[in-house]
């Protein structure tokens, strides 16, 4: 499967007006040097109305070329954001939909996955197996989790703060207490099933727990 490239960066050409480039030189050259050269060496520039001229000339040259180049990075940034988030999308629907395939297989082959003390499977390219889950929250109706919280004695009044559920802390709560605050329902423990792809190009085995239950 080949990689999905983002479009090629290319900011264009600089803009030149009479006379010397206002671009065209190294970035690191200076101010002086470029200017010596502009004006064929001439010191105490501008001497003259028409040296004032051209220096304004030569003002709204660059500083049309700023917005020119400005311009066009927006736009490349706009391309390479919306091509990346078109890959994103694709890659997405990829592994959701694979994931979804997997945990299918793990499922019906769970007998050949899970032996013992072994809950995962290596292959070459990754790994499938069960992991234990501990019993937790879900935040299924988070308008309603906040309600609630406000309705908790408040902190200092000279803090003004948004109220956000700390989900750590109502966890916490939740194994000390049992309580179940609103907008929340108690997801059983259980398993869950772990997928690890290699990273290419190595096709090494995944550093992993379930590599070190295979050995």
């Amino acid at each position: 499967m080949s990689a999905e490239n983002l479009p090629a960066v290319s900011i264009g050409e600089p803009a030149t007006g009479d006379g010397a480039s206002l671009a065209g030189a190294s970035p690191s050259e200076s101010f002086e040097a470029w200017l010596a050269e502009a004006t064929d060496g001439v010191t105490h520039w501008p001497r003259t109305d028409a040296d004032v001229e051209k220096a304004l000339e030569w003002m709204g040259e660059a500083e049309e070329e700023i917005e020119a180049v400005e311009a066009r990075l927006k736009a490349h940034i706009e391309a390479v954001t919306a091509r990346a988030a078109e890959i994103t999308q694709r890659q997405e629907r990829r592994l959701n939909g694979l994931r979804m395939r997997l945990e299918q297989y793990a499922v019906a082959h769970r007998e050949s996955i899970v032996r013992g003390k072994v809950k995962s499977k290596v292959y070459l390219t990754g790994s499938i197996g069960f992991r234990a889950t501990q019993e937790r929250l879900e935040v299924t109706d988070k308008k309603a989790l906040v309600a609630w919280l406000e309705t908790l004695p408040p902190g200092t009044s000279l803090v003004r703060t948004k109220v956000e559920p700390e989900l750590k802390a109502i966890q916490a709560h939740f194994k000390a207490t049992g309580e179940i605050p609103p907008g929340c329902d108690v997801k059983p423990a259980g398993e869950s099933i772990h997928i690890e792809p290699v990273t290419l190009p190595s096709l090494e085995a995944p550093k992993s727990k379930a590599l070190k239950e295979n050995a």
